[in-house]
């Protein structure tokens, strides 16, 4: 059982400075606050323990702090027909998070409570200008300075900048009577940007972790309670991106038909990357470093149109599609071929069990398997794998990169009709060439696992009855899954009343259902698995809503 209680603020303030026209100075401020209380029990009866149960009470308290402060002028100059707009300012982030936990067991020992608290910032100072020349040629150009306390003091602050130029082709002279043309403008820009999210907030510092109060050390008659040493990196800094995009905005026929391409290519410096190191060398086995560069290349079409417009009937439809493709350039600080790759993906049915892999030429989470071996009959043979290097033995150096949890592409498509009083839309989407590997069949696929508990019914994966496994197969490209999908999000229907009681109101009535279907052939509950690994999340439900809207 557990409360949650959040409260959210936000002031803004503008002030027209009045001897700068054009200048205007805005102040806005904001906090957000979360607390929440918990409470987990195991009854000491219960089929789930084998102990004598235990109460967990923990209490979580989020809080953040928002300000900026930034000057806007803007002018105009119809003599040299410009227009400028431009904008500095600074900006702080601040976050706090407390806490803590405490565990009783069904023997009546009531263990010392286990807090925590961090906060972490982040702190700019930001320009931009956007030029327009004759609402023809535009040019924007923007800097900022990022400091973030989560890096080391010597490598937290960055400097980041962009510069975008637009070509508006439809305001050119050839152009702006057209009847088919409404609008045509080419783009293209460059940007650096940073990235700092890594899940720790002093992962530069020394710093101890407090045990808990059920591993401690004994001396004498007395149990103490150990802290231990983390992983860190001295060294941390920003990850930098570098991105060229190129991009065409169309519209024809008065815009009843419009849409957008765009091309873009990124390359990502100095990767803040969980990785492996060796034992001993950093009080863990892996940790939090800047090591790698990954490049993503990708196209985005969008496209929308207006089929049908009469007085009475209206259909507007719009669909896009994107392709990616991402590839590993570096992981390490010196070149190594040797060097397989940082292990990731952790699955159940084991300690330190993972089943994907980070190799420079190869996507990012390539699933690393062994390939199966089947029968005459298509069944797989448990326990017998291709020996792809053809040494005779199975070992790690025959499992092969299958695949990628990304899609190859996604589709997107969604439309609105309105008839007279009615208005009906949906929302439809798809994402193909994704791959999904399936830890609740590989885990529990298999007959061991029905007489685990003599007592007690279990649930199995029916992958059972295909692959006949007597014991668990946890690194076989069987349970990798080809996981395209369509689905359809929602679809929502409303029937506008009009006005009620004398004038004075304004009522709508309206319906929807949410997860409405999904075409897929993997086999688990939900082919749309962050990550790439099914680890049996709980599933996604079918709702359905019916609201009234009433204006006055």
């Amino acid at each position: 059982a557990g409360n949650t209680q959040r409260s959210t603020g936000n002031i803004k303030v503008d002030y027209d400075i009045p001897w700068v026209p054009g200048l205007k100075a805005v102040g806005n401020v904001g906090y957000d606050y979360t607390e929440f209380d918990g409470t987990n029990s195991v009854d000491p009866e219960s089929a789930a323990t084998t102990q004598d149960g235990n109460i967990n009470t923990s209490k979580n308290i989020n809080r953040s702090r928002l300000s900026d402060w930034y000057l806007n002028y803007v002018k105009e100059i119809p003599s040299l027909k410009l227009k400028v707009d431009a904008t500095g300012g600074y900006s702080l982030q601040r976050f706090f998070r407390s806490g803590s936990s405490r565990n009783v067991t069904g023997t009546g020992v009531i263990e010392e409570p286990i807090p925590f608290r961090t906060q972490n910032s982040l702190q700019s100072y930001f320009g931009r200008v956007n030029l327009s020349y004759d609402d023809r040629y535009l040019v924007t150009g923007n800097l900022r300075s990022d400091e973030s306390s989560r890096l080391n003091p010597k490598d937290r602050t960055q400097l980041f900048g962009g510069i975008s130029v637009a070509w508006n082709i439809s305001n050119e002279s050839f152009l702006k009577e057209s009847k088919v043309v409404s609008n045509l403008k080419l783009r293209a820009g460059y940007a650096e940007t940073g990235q700092q999210e890594i899940g720790q907030d002093f992962g530069f510092l020394p710093r101890f972790t407090r045990g808990d109060d059920r591993v401690r050390f004994q001396f004498g008659n007395e149990f103490v309670t150990t802290v231990r040493p983390e992983e860190f990196d001295p060294n941390l800094k920003w990850e930098t991106s570098f991105t060229y995009n190129v991009g065409l905005d169309f519209g024809l026929f008065d815009n009843r038909i419009s849409g957008a391409i765009d091309v873009y290519h990124r390359d990502v410096n100095n990767v803040l990357n969980f990785i492996s190191v060796p034992a001993g060398t950093n009080l863990s086995n892996a940790l939090i470093t800047n090591v790698g560069k990954i490049e993503n290349d990708g196209v985005e079409i969008t496209l929308n149109a207006t089929p049908f417009k009469t007085d009475n009937f209206t259909w507007n439809a719009n669909f896009n599609i994107s392709f990616f493709d991402d590839q590993i350039n570096k992981l390490t600080l010196v070149d190594n071929p040797s060097f397989q790759g940082n292990r990731v993906g952790g699955i159940s049915g084991g300690v330190g069990n993972t089943v994907q892999i980070n190799t420079v030429g190869f996507g990012q989470n390539a699933f690393f398997l062994f390939n199966q071996v089947y029968d005459a009959s298509g069944r797989p043979i448990e326990g017998v794998f291709e020996d792809v290097n053809g040494d005779g033995r199975i070992t790690d150096d025959d499992k092969t990169r299958h695949k990628s949890p990304n899609a190859d592409f996604t589709i997107g498509f969604s439309s609105d009709f309105t008839y007279k009083k009615w208005d009906m839309s949906f929302t439809l989407r798809g994402s193909f060439g994704n791959y999904v590997y399936n830890n609740v069949a590989s885990s529990t696929g298999n007959r061991r696992e029905i007489f685990v508990n003599d007592n007690q019914l279990v649930n199995v994966s029916d992958s059972f009855l295909e692959s006949g496994f007597q014991l668990q197969q946890l690194f076989s490209d069987f349970f990798l899954e080809e996981a395209s999908f369509v689905k359809l999000d929602n679809i929502n229907l409303g029937y506008n009343v009009g006005k009620i009681a004398g004038g004075l109101a304004d009522l709508r009535v309206y319906s929807t259902v949410s997860n409405v279907f999904v075409i897929t052939d993997y086999n688990g509950l939900d082919p749309e698995v962050a990550g790439g690994i099914d680890n049996n999340f709980y599933p996604r439900a079918r709702t359905f809503l019916f609201g009234i809207d009433l204006n006055f």
